[in-house]
């Protein structure tokens, strides 16, 4: 409704770094590939919930101890259900929907699971079939005449060779899946405030082009 609201006034509406900092995921679909259909997409898209399963894999940490490194460095917040209950990511799933492929669901049209239960015993079981745990975040085009989508974030085993079992800590990744190209993978390794003050600064200057 916003970005409505801006085009019918002349306006820019930008929020790059409403999801994944300042990586350019909505600028890069926008200008880098027009014409293409997104078909699925997929992401690792939350911080805290990669950095506390990292931790539980890595450093052999409970689930308590991850959170509360994730808290002391300021990654994960005071009441972190947001994160570990998934609806950061489910919130960051449907601005990629409704941006990205023209669909207008909302938050509780989102199959929503969250990392709350899991346990260092999971993790290493994981570990020791060749897979990594990872909230995943995914959306595809279902074949009806509606165009709707089927979009989930879940708890999900990823094998080694999937780009999201290589994030570690902070970072995130997305990967779009089109009618003309292979996946195409987007990473932020472990981000700063530093990369989201870009994607501020990334839509100032994309506003300002536009109005030239």
């Amino acid at each position: 409704a916003l970005r409505s609201i801006a085009k019918s006034k002349g306006l820019s509406y930008r929020h790059e770094s409403a999801v994944m900092d300042g990586v350019p995921i909505f600028s890069f679909w926008e200008r880098i590939m027009p014409g293409a259909k997104l078909l699925r997409v997929e992401g690792v898209l939350n911080a805290t919930t990669n950095m506390i399963m990292s931790r539980m894999e890595l450093e052999g940490e409970t689930f308590e101890e991850a959170l509360a490194v994730a808290q002391r460095d300021g990654i994960a917040e005071a009441d972190p259900s947001n994160d570990i209950d998934g609806i950061d990511a489910t919130f960051k799933l449907v601005a990629l929907c409704n941006v990205l492929m023209g669909q207008k669901i909302r938050p509780n049209d989102v199959k929503r699971e969250g990392i709350r239960n899991i346990t260092p015993k999971m993790i290493q079981e994981a570990k020791a079939e060749g897979t990594r745990y990872r909230l995943v975040c995914s959306a595809e085009r279902l074949d009806d005449d509606r165009g709707s989508v089927d979009a989930r974030v879940e708890l999900r085993r990823v094998k080694l060779e999937s780009p999201f079992a290589a994030l570690q800590g902070a970072s995130s990744a997305v990967v779009f899946v089109t009618d003309v190209l292979g996946p195409v993978t987007l990473t932020s390794t472990d981000p700063t405030t530093k990369d989201t003050a870009y994607g501020l600064l990334s839509d100032s200057l994309i506003a300002l082009s536009d109005a030239q």
